[in-house]
């Protein structure tokens, strides 16, 4: 594969964006060190979906499926990621199982989240939706469960 480049390591200060909602994808990131903030913009607001560090990979989607990136990454401390190129992708996941099974497992377990998110969002009490959410993060104990008296 002619355009295929091998992976560079790059290094991104505290607050720095790694690729803008909307961008064309062009690189995935597998995160070395540090942590990387997803966040998408809505109701004239950054809302932050999910905190990537060691071994996470992020911006895989926009490579994936041909679309734009679909939130902003952005470095919440100093980050140390590989950098993999859209064709170095594809040549790894042709010829590598393993990266292709990893690469499975998280994106079903993405999904998964994503399923359960809107399980909660198709709840009909609004009460029922915050108590679920907050089960969902661990800031309650699920009823039944003992523990408190």
């Amino acid at each position: 594969m002619s355009d295929q480049k091998p992976p560079i390591v790059r290094e991104f200060p505290a607050g720095a964006v790694l690729f803008r909602e909307g961008e064309a994808g062009e690189n995935m990131y597998v995160v070395q060190s540090g942590l990387v903030q997803i966040h998408r913009r809505m109701a004239e607001a950054d809302r932050p979906l999910a905190t990537l560090g060691r071994g996470e990979f992020v911006g895989e989607m926009a490579i994936l499926n041909g679309k734009p990136r679909t939130a902003t990454a952005r470095a919440l401390e100093d980050v140390r990621c590989l950098v993999i190129a859209a064709a170095t992708l594809e040549h790894m996941i042709a010829h590598n199982a393993g990266i292709v099974l990893r690469l499975l497992k998280k994106l079903a377990y993405r999904l998964d989240s994503a399923d359960e998110l809107i399980q909660i969002l198709l709840n009909p009490d609004p009460k029922a939706r915050v108590l679920l959410a907050l089960k969902r993060l661990d800031l309650v104990e699920a009823p039944g469960a003992g523990g408190r008296s």
